[in-house]
């Protein structure tokens, strides 16, 4: 079974190498260190970014539903969701990501449903990919598109 990971382990590296992505040396050696054991994550997505939610399974999210998420430090995300504010953590890579025990502060606002519907979302991600000016979180039947409202430096 250790070898099975390390094979994929290996395919994930490879292609990160080859996909045309811009891959941070951090994310390259966290993946390597991974073929060793020593690190889970990689540096998907970069951290101090703030992404805005720009579509959730293609469909534009109104101004009044925007939400943020910014990883602050590998492994931890936060952001404001259309009311309140939410953390929680992450863990993976690419083709095996996901969120796990995402909180938020209980305010009521008018945008409460389009919360729901968000933090729901963003719960079930089992995947992520960056492009240039894109982040994609997907599901199982589910694509929540990003686009960078901050940049990080």
């Amino acid at each position: 079974r250790p070898q099975m990971k390390q094979r994929a382990q290996a395919r994930s590296m490879a292609r990160l190498r080859h996909s045309g992505r811009r891959v941070s040396g951090l994310a390259i050696a966290c993946l390597a260190l991974s073929l060793l054991g020593g690190c889970r994550e990689a540096e998907l997505i970069a951290a101090q970014t703030t992404w805005q939610l720009d579509a959730i399974n293609e469909k534009t999210v109104p101004d009044t539903d925007r939400a943020t998420l910014r990883i602050p430090a590998l492994g931890r995300l936060e952001g404001q969701a259309p009311c309140n504010r939410y953390s929680g953590t992450w863990v993976g890579v690419e083709d095996d990501f996901r969120t796990e025990g995402i909180a938020s502060t209980r305010m009521a606002c008018p945008a409460i449903d389009a919360e729901q519907v968000y933090l729901a979302a963003l719960r079930r991600v089992t995947s992520a990919t960056v492009t240039d000016d894109t982040l994609t979180l997907t599901g199982p039947g589910l694509t929540l598109r990003f686009s960078p409202l901050l940049r990080a430096g």
